[in-house]
Order: C-alpha cells, then structure tokens, then sequence
C-alpha cells in the first residue's frame, strides 16, 4: 500500500504501450466499397469478360482498425479499476484525516526511510515517516503513523530535533497526522483523478473516433 508508484508506473507504461502499437495500425486514409456491381461485356474479338466496379461513398471511411477499439476498451477498463482502487485507499486515508483535527507543536525524534525507496534514484527520492514527541493535556506522548511521504516533494526537509505541526485525534492522542501522510493522501487525489480521466478518456475515443 505505501509503495505504489512503481505498481502504477507500470500499468501506464503498459497501458500505453498497448495504445501506441495498436494505434500504429491505424489507417485515416482507408476506404471500403460501399457497393459492388459485375456485369459481363464482350471485347472486339468477341470474348465474353466479367467487369466489376466498386462504389466508394467519401463519407463512409474507417478512421481506425477494430484492434484499436478493442485496445481502448482494455485501456478504459484498466483505468477504470485503477481509479476505484485509488479512490478506496483515498476514503481510507481521508477518514483517518478526518479523526485527527487538533494541531500540536510536536518534536521530530526520528526520520526512518521507507525500504521501498527506489535506490537508482538517490536518496531524496526515498519515501520517510517520522516519529513525533509532543504534549497534549499535559501528557507526554511519542507516536508514528504509518504513512510515508518523500521529502524531496514536500517543500521543506525535516530533520530530527526540528518543530513542526501535527494534527492528533482527541479521542486517540497517540494517532497523528503529519506533512508525510499529507503527501500520501495528495498523491491518492491526484493517482484518482488521473486514472479516472484517462478512462474516460480511453472510453469517448470508443464512440467518437
């Protein structure tokens, strides 16, 4: 669940390979006969033939192949799912936002990078958690969450010892919502988003192409 840009990389790149070796059978310039009409004639030499004409309408092209349909069809619906699926992980993490409403100025204690960082990529392209200490009704509490952020992206670059603002639950003090789980959350949107236009996308190229 944390590390999903490399799953979702993939299936675009899948997705749009697909569409571009399809799409390069594609023909604007392709014409079928409209009507066909054979009739028998008889040269100089007295020899019966058989002469065929073919009628062509100009209005009546085929813009694209069938493999082409049948490609955005499984672009669409590949799309589609991706959508739903984001969009699920996105009402998770939003209800989780939801529940954590009061802000506390909290101590970074740790930064712990994400295995799943992409190591080709430098280390500003891992994906970190931090652990926070703060007070709240004049307890102590030091608590994590589960979501991974990539500080490169987040316009500033926590470090242990620094102050920064948190939202906790009141209910739960000890469940937080920092800047790393902003980035999540931000980044279902967009993924959501993204997904849901790119099936539309797929699915009016269907009808209109």
């Amino acid at each position: 669940m944390k590390n999903i840009s490399k799953t979702v990389l993939f299936i675009i790149l899948l997705v749009t390979m697909l569409l571009a070796c399809t799409s390069c059978k594609c023909d604007d310039a392709e014409t079928r006969p409209t009507s066909v009409e054979t009739h028998e004639e008889t040269d100089e030499d007295g020899n019966t033939y058989t002469v065929t004409y073919e009628y062509v309408d100009s209005t009546n092209r085929t813009g694209m192949e069938p493999g082409f349909y049948k490609a955005v069809i499984v672009a669409g619906g590949v799309f589609l799912l991706m959508s739903a699926f984001f969009g699920y992980m996105l009402l998770g993490v939003k209800k989780f936002k939801d529940r954590c409403t009061v802000p506390v100025s909290a101590t970074v204690v740790k930064i712990r990078a994400s295995k799943h960082g992409n190591e080709y990529l430098r280390n500003r392209y891992l994906e970190y958690n931090g652990t926070y200490r703060y007070f709240y009704n004049n307890n102590s509490y030091e608590s994590q969450n589960d979501y991974y952020g990539v500080r490169f992206f987040l316009g500033c670059e926590l470090k242990e010892g620094d102050f920064t603002t948190i939202h906790i639950d009141p209910s739960d003090p000890y469940t937080l919502f920092d800047i790393f789980a902003k980035y999540f959350y931000n980044r279902l949107l967009y993924l959501t988003i993204f997904s849901l236009l790119a099936a539309i996308a797929s699915f009016a190229s269907y009808f209109f192409y």
